[in-house]
């Protein structure tokens, strides 16, 4: 039976990603019959501010616990987009009834690049992800091309990110534990990992390890690795693909 309404999406943004790049996966949804909104939280105000990830999520799901809207599908990328999506499994967990319902009406769940944070074997190996992940954003500041490769600038980063970790505790506390919330108040629908076999961010080993962990607890997952592409760059390393991916996902959900 055909859907009486379009499927809703909410996208869940990577750090440091801008608004335009976001609404180039915006439009991808449109063209598959989705009705999109996107959340794009701030990892420069995340790592300072442990809430940053709860306010950029409150509308959302204030609007989910109040039954304005609805989410059918939820497509996060990055480790940035993982930590806002535990952020609002625990806004929908605090709201009660109402909050376990918005919760049971998404119908799917893709991950894009993600999630490697959660895997970190400790202080240097975090300070090293993020030093990677906060590059490009230094790069864009310095005018310089963000593909560029900067090994100065990302050994100062990784030292200022061993520095970070005894100043911030709590907003180390905050990232390491969305997977814990995750793991335990994500809905158990069909989930799409699309990941490449050479992401420096996010390590092929990280997702599929996740990947295990979502089968084991009875998630039906579907999992696309996509060669040689770069972190969050799936889509326009290969659109045809990616695509096609997406599209037959969307066409499960609809008749699932």
């Amino acid at each position: 039976m055909p859907e009486s309404r379009p499927l809703t999406s909410l996208l869940l943004g990577w750090g440091n990603a801008t608004a335009s790049q976001l609404a180039a996966y915006e439009r991808l949804h449109a063209s598959l019959g989705l009705s999109p909104r996107a959340v794009l939280p701030s990892t420069s105000r995340g790592l300072f501010d442990p809430k940053a990830y709860r306010r950029a999520i409150v509308p959302v799901a204030d609007d989910l616990v109040a039954a304005r809207t609805q989410v059918d599908i939820v497509h996060l990328f990055s480790d940035n987009g993982f930590i806002a999506w535990a952020a609002l499994l625990e806004r929908l967990d605090r709201a009660g009834a109402e909050g376990a319902r918005a919760r049971d009406a998404i119908r799917g769940v893709v991950y894009d690049s993600s999630p490697g944070l959660w895997a970190s074997t400790g202080k240097r190996d975090f300070a090293k992800r993020f030093a990677g992940a906060m590059t490009p954003l230094v790069a864009r500041a310095l005018g310089r091309d963000a593909t560029e490769p900067m090994p100065g600038v990302g050994a100062v980063l990784q030292g200022a990110f061993l520095v970070y970790q005894v100043v911030r505790p709590s907003a180390v506390r905050m990232m390491m534990r969305a997977s814990e919330h995750v793991a335990r108040a994500q809905p158990r629908v069909p989930h799409l990992f699309l990941y490449a076999r050479n992401d420096a961010l996010v390590p092929l080993r990280d997702v599929e390890a996740w990947i295990r962990l979502e089968r084991a607890r009875g998630i039906p997952v579907t999992a696309r690795c996509f060669g040689h592409a770069k972190h969050v760059a799936l889509y326009p390393d290969d659109p045809r693909r990616y695509k096609r991916e997406l599209a037959a996902f969307v066409e499960h959900v609809r008749d699932g």
